[in-house]
């Protein structure tokens, strides 16, 4: 269904462009290029998307992102059908499971929690890079490359003057932010908001996925291996629908259309070997950092293996931040999307997935605006904010939750704290009811008679791991 379904302009021709909603998107990443795809088609919006950098694809076109499927039908249901075909593609190959499924596990290959919500059964592997050129097809007509941001400011009759660095300007009637987490229109709009920089690097690399590689993977589509230290490896999977199987193996080098396993090495600051800043270590001081921690603990071989295959120029490193969570503000002219609202942290992949929805909820709101008054404007653009900012502050916290549980176990105290109340979490989720009612009363017991929830969770996690139920092993 397109987005101008139901609305008929006066004059559908509307001969000068005097009579247009002016639209000027700052940022064209996900957010701003789908919004430029769904508005540079509506008959009565003049809409650019204005990007920084000179060059159209970014530094994280190269890896994955994930999906559900809902999000891509909206996609296809209100993108032109020519940028659709362009997008899909973009689509891994769907894993002989039919969906994907992760797991928590140790280094030694011990797995204690396996995860499988009902929406990770509706998702799919996405190429950034691939999904990002089909959202470029056409674009010609609406993106401004070279072109940063610098301020804005709102005119007497209600309009905003968008000024940039080299000195030129544009003036629309509506401004939106999809400027990413530096968001330079969230600094305006909203100056309380502060970014704040956490002590938590994560550092990504590939491996090709050829089918000896397959043979290492942990567990079937993902896994989050969990260190005693406060560090974890996520292995996740992108397969080339047109070449499911990299063709060899270069430690140094990887294509852009390889099929890859994903590997991120999170951990804190303080947890790195290498006492350099991580902003200043090269792609190869990185590589060697991760191949060290996997060789500082005990280790799976399978894991350790995978380890040693990382690509050295598929190396990125980010220090993570955190945006506050602002309050939904009231503008008739200006607004965000995407993390330049705020982000989430790097867990569960639902950072692409919001600024998507953000775009399309978005689109679908401006379209109806240049028919609206002043005051209907600031009423539509308000429910807009309010429904995405609900969306975004569920998925923060969610993938907060995932983080703090990664990066929990800073001691083997805590770390063992960590693995045993996961593991009594999923034997607790598929035990029955009579089960779970002996394992509360259990607990109550044990309190009741001094001990603590700690000694409790252990005691359990050992037992857990004695019976038939427990958790597999990865095979040597």
């Amino acid at each position: 269904m397109a987005l101008t379904d139901g609305i008929v302009p006066d004059n559908p021709k509307m001969e000068g462009k005097q009579n247009l909603f002016r639209v000027a998107i700052v940022g064209g990443g996900i957010a701003g290029l789908i919004l430029g795809q769904l508005l540079s088609n509506c008959p009565e919006i003049e809409a650019h998307v204005y990007e920084r950098n000179s060059e159209s694809e970014d530094r994280l076109a190269g890896y994955r992102i994930q999906l559900s499927l809902e999000t891509l039908q909206q996609l296809q249901s209100h993108l032109p059908r020519e940028t659709w075909n362009k997008v899909l593609p973009s689509i891994g190959k769907t894993p002989k499971e039919g969906y994907y499924h992760s797991c928590f596990m140790r280094p030694d290959g011990h797995i204690f929690y396996t995860y499988l919500p009902d929406e990770f059964r509706s998702t799919a592997a996405v190429s950034r890079l691939r999904l990002r050129r089909g959202l470029l097809h056409g674009s010609s007509s609406f993106l401004r490359l070279g072109k940063k941001f610098s301020e804005y400011e709102e005119l007497e009759d209600g309009s905003v003057k968008v000024h940039f660095a080299d000195g030129s300007s544009c003036i629309c009637d509506l401004l939106i932010g999809a400027d990413g987490i530096s968001s330079r229109v969230r600094r305006q709009l909203l100056p309380h908001i502060k970014t704040v920089q956490t002590d938590v690097a994560i550092i990504y690399f590939k491996v090709p996925y050829t089918r000896e590689v397959e043979s290492m993977i942990p567990y079937k589509t993902g896994s989050l291996v969990l260190y005693p230290n406060g560090q974890e490896i996520t292995i996740m999977t992108w397969q080339n629908p047109d070449q499911p199987y990299a063709r060899g193996l270069d430690p140094e080098h990887i294509g852009p259309e390889t099929s890859y396993v994903m590997l991120g090495f999170g951990s804190r600051l303080e947890s790195f070997v290498n006492p350099k800043s991580p902003t200043e270590m090269s792609p190869q001081e990185l590589k060697s950092e991760c191949i060290m921690r996997v060789h500082g603990h005990p280790t799976h071989p399978s894991v350790k293996a995978l380890v040693e295959l990382i690509v050295t120029d598929s190396c990125y490193m980010n220090i993570f931040r955190m945006v506050d969570v602002p309050s939904s503000w009231d503008s008739g002219h200006i607004t965000l999307a995407g993390d330049a609202a705020f982000n989430m942290a790097p867990f569960l992949g639902k950072g692409a997935a919001c600024a998507m929805m953000d775009a399309v909820d978005l689109a679908q709101t401006v379209v109806r605006l240049p028919r609206a008054t002043v005051h209907e404007r600031q009423v539509m653009l308000r429910r807009y904010v309010d429904v995405m900012r609900t969306r975004r502050l569920k998925e923060r916290k969610r993938s907060a939750f995932v983080m703090n549980i990664c990066f929990f176990g800073t001691t083997p105290l805590r770390a063992a704290l960590r693995d045993y109340g996961m593991q009594v979490a999923n034997y607790w989720l598929t035990s029955s009811v009579s089960v779970k009612i002996l394992v509360a009363v259990g607990m109550f017991i044990f309190l009741f008679c001094g001990g603590s929830l700690g000694e409790f969770l252990a005691k359990i996690g050992r037992h857990v791991e004695n019976m038939a139920i427990r958790g597999p092993t990865m095979a040597v």
